[in-house]
């Protein structure tokens, strides 16, 4: 059996915009993420995902990340 609040407390949801797609179905996105450690607010972190669809450049998506607080 699993602890599914283990689990659930194991990702974050950050909001991010999409920056441009590759051909193999990876996107690029700016994601905004709160800088609790420096104290700079809201900052812009890259990353990539995979997706198998297209999507356009601008459309605001909400990306699960690994939480780093545990």
């Amino acid at each position: 059996m699993y602890d599914e609040k283990k689990i659930i407390n194991l990702r974050d949801s950050v909001r991010g915009v999409v920056t441009g797609q590759n051909k193999g179905g990876g996107l690029y996105i700016d994601m905004k993420i709160e800088d609790e450690d420096a104290n700079k607010g809201i900052v812009t972190i890259p990353a990539f995902g995979y997706w198998c669809g297209r999507v356009s450049r601008g459309t605001w998506v909400l990306c699960t990340i690994k939480s780093t607080n545990h």
